[in-house]
């Protein structure tokens, strides 16, 4: 009994043994220790290719289309017409404003030289008017002086004649007189002679002297009767009746020519431009020649259609052919093949360490193709999930025809190099709110410490400091509340 007694105790007692043992053996974990080495940071993302040039085209002209026949999709080569354009309607327009260029030239020309015929005419006759007008003038005044000179003269001969008749007058009267003494001393010398009685001499004598003075007085008034005849014969010479004439004639022929120019001057007055005039007709026929000038540019801009610049794929059509097109209506858009990018959303962590002129690669299917940054957006976008997002261009070097616009691709862009640098697994590296971390196996404990980090890739992380090259680093899921324990390294066979 004692004896059966003793061998559970024992029993007891090796199982504790081994318990005991089992619990102070320290967990195992996969290490991995810190290297030296050469890193070269990547970013990878999601990508969607794209022509590196995109061009949208518009109408040039306002034209029906001849010819079109492009879909979305089709590849056109540098130089290809892609659309016509009917042109009757904008040749019609072209010869329309030739003629009208013409005609409005034409018209301006023979306008101005009417107007300046015209206008030489104009001072021709206004020359005309100030010399008629002169010459009647000089000839009125050669003329009222020859008349006041002959008034002068009237109105001395006719004092003359005033004087004379008032003598002859008195001459009249002088024979009345006489004739009436003379009448009766005849009288008495018929009564003498009738009583038969001598005429006494002194009757006799008287009757002699009467009838001598009466014949004297007839003979003075016949003197002066003569004069005043031969006064009033000499008031208006031929001569000065013929110039009188004449006179009166040019005067007349003067004033004629006078009137005439007058009204040719009125006439020709009204019938030549002013200056403001003519550059209203010059301007006219220059807005004809503009107006020929802007149809002969609209018929060149639509011949030859419209030709593809540069190799690329069509990716959207907004036209048809035969369809009536207006100046500036968009017709298609293309984008180049011929030179191809990704078009990339980098996340704002990672947006810091790219670089324009940095080398990438880009997979489509089974296609691999060299790259390199071209550019980098200034504006962040937001995604579908509301975080931002940065876009980035990846030029390709040599694109071919299995590159597809539109298709997705996959981008690996590197970013910085270090080299001889303190490299950690990928699989230890830890990051919270703190800082980047790792766990460590040191002195047969596990150790959390935090480091400063450098290049990041798939592979390791570049430590800058914090961790020394050789130490261990584990590799295996840990936690916060591991910290302290006793570890080892999990032996690798």
């Amino acid at each position: 009994m004692k004896k059966n007694s003793l061998w559970i105790i024992l029993t007891f007692a090796c199982i504790a043994i081994v318990a005991l043992y089992f619990i102070l053996l320290p967990e195992k974990y996969a290490v991995t220790p810190a290297i030296k080495g050469d890193i070269t940071g990547v970013v990878k993302e999601s990508a969607t290719i794209c022509g590196q040039e995109s061009r949208k085209y518009y109408a040039l002209v306002s034209a029906p289309i001849e010819s079109f026949d492009l879909k979305e999709g089709d590849r056109v080569e540098e130089g290809d017409i892609l659309l016509q354009y009917d042109l009757s309607d904008l040749e019609y327009a072209r010869c329309e404003a030739t003629i009208n260029r013409e005609q409005s030239e034409a018209a301006c020309a023979g306008a101005i030289q009417k107007s300046d015929e015209n206008l030489k005419r104009y001072e021709e006759a206004k020359e005309q008017d100030l010399l008629y007008g002169v010459l009647y003038a000089t000839v009125r005044e050669e003329e009222q002086a020859l008349l006041e000179q002959q008034h002068a003269e009237d109105v001395n001969r006719q004092c003359a004649v005033d004087g004379i008749n008032k003598k002859i007058a008195q001459k009249n009267e002088e024979i009345l007189d006489k004739s009436q003494e003379l009448d009766k001393t005849l009288d008495k010398v018929e009564k003498y002679r009738a009583m038969e009685e001598e005429v006494p001499q002194r009757v006799k004598k008287k009757k002699k002297d009467l009838t001598n003075d009466l014949n004297d007085l007839n003979d003075e008034l016949l003197d002066l009767q003569t004069e005043a005849a031969g006064v009033y014969h000499t008031m208006l010479s031929p001569e000065a009746n013929e110039k009188i004439n004449d006179d009166t004639n040019n005067m007349e022929d003067i004033k004629r020519q006078w009137e005439q120019a007058i009204e040719r001057k009125q006439n020709y007055e009204a019938s030549f431009m002013n200056e403001e005039e003519k550059e209203s007709l010059e301007k006219q026929a220059e807005a004809a020649k503009e107006s020929e000038a802007w149809a002969i540019r609209e018929l060149e801009k639509g011949t030859g259609g419209v030709k593809a610049e540069f190799d690329g794929v069509v990716t959207s059509c907004n036209v048809k052919k035969d369809a009536f097109v207006q100046e500036g209506t968009e017709l298609f858009t293309i984008e180049s093949t011929g030179e191809v990018k990704a078009k990339v959303e980098v996340s704002r962590f990672d947006i810091g360490s790219i670089e324009c002129g940095q080398e990438a690669l880009v997979q489509v299917a089974d296609g691999s193709y060299k790259g390199y940054v071209t550019y980098i957006s200034s504006r962040a976008v937001t995604d579908d999930s509301d975080k931002s997002r940065i876009e980035v261009e990846v030029t390709v070097d040599e694109p071919d025809s299995h590159l597809i616009l539109g298709v997705d691709a996959d981008v690996t862009i590197y970013t910085q190099r270090s080299y001889d640098a303190v490299l950690i697994p990928a699989d230890a590296y830890y990051t919270d709110d703190d800082g980047s971390y790792c766990y460590l196996l040191a002195g047969g404990k596990i150790e959390k410490r935090y480091f400063e980090p450098g290049i990041v890739n798939d592979e390791y992380v570049e430590c800058k400091a914090g961790i020394e090259s050789g130490e261990q680093l584990i590799t295996d899921a840990v936690t916060d509340s591991m910290t302290g324990k006793r570890a080892a390294a999990l032996e690798v066979h």
